[in-house]
Order: C-alpha cells, then sequence, then structure tokens
C-alpha cells in the first residue's frame, strides 16, 4: 500500500513539475514578446514625435547644421540611431556614421515605404554600416506647409531591445 501511495505521489509531483516548467517558458515567451513589440511602438512613437518637433522649410545644409546637435542628444540615452534622408535617398544626417561613408537609402525598406505615401515604414535587418542588426523605423519629415521633403529614420539594435527579455527573467 505504501508502494502504491509513494508511486502516486511521485507521478503527481512529476506532473506538477513538468506543468510548472510548461507555464513558465509559456510565461517567459508572452513577457518577452510584450516588451519587445512595447519597444517597437515606442520607436515609432518617437520617429513621429521628432518629426514633428522639427521646424524645417528644407533639408539645405544650413538648416541641417541647426539640428546636429539637438538630434545628437536624442540618441544618446536611448541608444536610438537618427537619420536624416533626402527625397532621393541621399543620407543628409547620421548620428552613429560618418554621412560620407553611406550610401543611397532610397532602396531601404522602410525609406521606400515613407516616399510611396505611408505614415510610417519599418524594417528589420542587419545594417552594413554597423554590422548590428537594427529595427528601423521610418517617418515622413515635412516642411512647415506639410509637404514632403525627407524622411526621419530611428534605429536601435535588436540586442539592446532584447537586453528587456533578460531584465525580465532576473
Amino acid at each position: 500500500m505504501k508502494k502504491l501511495q509513494l508511486r502516486i505521489i511521485l507521478i503527481f509531483v512529476l506532473i506538477f513539475s513538468i506543468l510548472s516548467v510548461c507555464i513558465g517558458t509559456f510565461s517567459s515567451k508572452l513577457l518577452r514578446d510584450h516588451a519587445f513589440s512595447s519597444q517597437k511602438e515606442q520607436l515609432e512613437e518617437n520617429a513621429i514625435l521628432i518629426s514633428s518637433l522639427l521646424p524645417l522649410k528644407s533639408l539645405e545644409s544650413t538648416q541641417v547644421q541647426d539640428l546636429i546637435a539637438p538630434l545628437s542628444e536624442l540618441q544618446q540615452p536611448n541608444n536610438q540611431r537618427v537619420t536624416l534622408v533626402s527625397l532621393d535617398g541621399t543620407v543628409i544626417y547620421d548620428s552613429k556614421v560618418i554621412k560620407d561613408n553611406l550610401g543611397n537609402h532610397g532602396n531601404r525598406i522602410e525609406i521606400k515605404k515613407v516616399l510611396e505615401g505611408a505614415k510610417i515604414g519599418t524594417a528589420e535587418r542587419k545594417s552594413d554600416s554597423t554590422n548590428e542588426t537594427l529595427y528601423y523605423v521610418g517617418v515622413p519629415l515635412n516642411n512647415q506647409d506639410g509637404q514632403l521633403i525627407g524622411v526621419l529614420r530611428l534605429s536601435k539594435p535588436i540586442n539592446k531591445m532584447e537586453n528587456v527579455d533578460q531584465q525580465i527573467r532576473l
């Protein structure tokens, strides 16, 4: 009789352990997905906010020079890369890479979407210039008359976004 009770207890402990591992794994995945999604949404909201605050008439070099200091400050605390791209795909400003070292960005998915009329363009890919996998968000950059004059692009390393997963596990 004691052997039967011991077997029943062991079976319940085994079932409980398996269920606990399954629930823990599922919960961790849900939390990670939610945190990653939240960071993507935050990057998109930041791009929209920044583009709405930039008082530009055009992307002439004199006006861009006035924006470089504030844009440089934006990317420092949160690992965001800021890029200004003209309508023809020329990089006007980049916070991480010297713009002269960058090719035409008119063929980038997030830039193309915006130039084709989308309110937001997103992509996830490995950067040719930084060799990191980044999440990119492009939004229209309009002048004071509402005309499209370029694209503001924010990007953030995927590994920095995934660090939230490590924080959740702690």
